[in-house]
């Protein structure tokens, strides 16, 4: 047990209202602006990437090697070593937690509309050559 989860649990009950719950990752909120950001420079339609991820279904077809990759370090790539590097676009712990909980659960389009259509993830306008390998 966590320390103080039961007596927080307590708390909540005691004074009836329910503990907050963990938001549901979706593709159109939360995913899809990761994936612009740290794939789909390359991973896009045109793009030096061998298939493309800017799409909900291409990553999902490829989940498991994505997270393998993901989680080994070797994608997104990056040469640079340490910290402080500008347009370092290695994902952090959260990220990886996201992408894996949003694969776990589902991978939906939209928790806040069940008709949504997936919207394409978009890199950003930005993005120049220069800034694509730890620069």
């Amino acid at each position: 047990m966590i320390p103080g989860t039961l007596a927080s649990g307590l708390v909540f009950v005691a004074i009836g209202v329910a503990p907050p719950t963990a938001k549901v990752p979706d593709w159109n909120h939360d995913v899809a602006p990761l994936v612009g950001q740290a794939c789909a420079t390359c991973h896009r339609d045109g793009g030096a990437g061998p298939f493309r991820l800017d799409r909900r279904t291409d990553l999902t077809r490829r989940s498991a090697f994505i997270m393998e990759l993901v989680d080994a370090g070797r994608m997104p790539p990056w040469l640079g070593r340490g910290e402080g590097w500008r347009y370092d676009r290695r994902l952090d712990g959260d990220q990886k937690a996201l992408l894996r909980s949003w694969f776990e659960g589902g991978a939906i389009i939209d928790r806040d509309d069940p008709e949504a259509v997936a919207i394409t993830a978009s890199s950003p306008a930005s993005a120049s050559a220069d800034q694509h390998v730890g620069t």
